[in-house]
């Protein structure tokens, strides 16, 4: 509710004109123009109240996320983005959630070391990898699909934290709806002697 109240101010304070802010009373009754301290006064105030609004935002999105415990866990893709790591090795990076809204973060690379755990994550979320056909994982043909991981808490600089468990991967018990195949960008052709089930 007070988020709310919040965003309206900030909100009307932004969507108001320079004309329509900038005017106040006259000590005889009357209006008379804001002066550009008093409007740039004004425009600084509705800044720190959207700064406000977004800091107890984060703040609140940061308390609700619960991560997920050590153990093995049916997960849905929540939300999946691209991303190049600092050695310039292409990736997905993903939010998976249980059914009680736990979540854990998660990265596939796609590198020649990685290919067998890209495999096993391909086969775990629908994707039937075919013997020398490219395979292309795309943030849409992955977002929302289910799998079962084994979560481990792993030290990142001195504090535990959740991560899922490479080569952890299988199929859900749900089965996954139907993989619609993307457009064929990649130029890796899929060996699947080196998926381990």
């Amino acid at each position: 509710m007070a988020l709310d109240v919040f965003r309206l101010v900030a909100l009307a304070g932004h969507l108001f004109d320079a004309q329509t802010i900038g005017l106040h009373l006259k000590r005889n009754g009357g209006l008379e123009p804001a002066t550009e301290n008093e409007l740039k006064g004004f425009r600084e105030m509705v800044r720190v109240v959207f700064d406000d609004v977004a800091a107890i935002e984060a703040k609140a999105e940061k308390s609700h996320f619960e991560a997920l415990p050590p153990g093995t866990h049916h997960v849905k893709i929540i939300t999946v983005e691209p991303k190049t790591s600092s050695n310039g090795n292409d990736g997905l990076v993903m939010l998976l959630k249980d059914i009680e809204g736990r979540s854990v973060w998660n990265a596939i690379w796609f590198t020649p070391k990685t290919e067998p755990n890209v495999l096993r994550f391909a086969k775990a979320i629908g994707c039937d990898p075919k013997d020398g056909v490219a395979l292309e994982l795309t943030p849409e043909a992955v977002t929302g699909r289910r799998a079962v991981v084994t979560v481990v808490e792993e030290d990142h600089d001195g504090e535990l934290r959740a991560a899922v468990d490479y080569m952890s991967w299988q199929p859900p018990t749900e089965p996954n709806d139907a993989w619609v195949e993307t457009p064929q960008r990649a130029s890796s052709v899929v060996d699947n002697s080196d998926i381990p089930f």
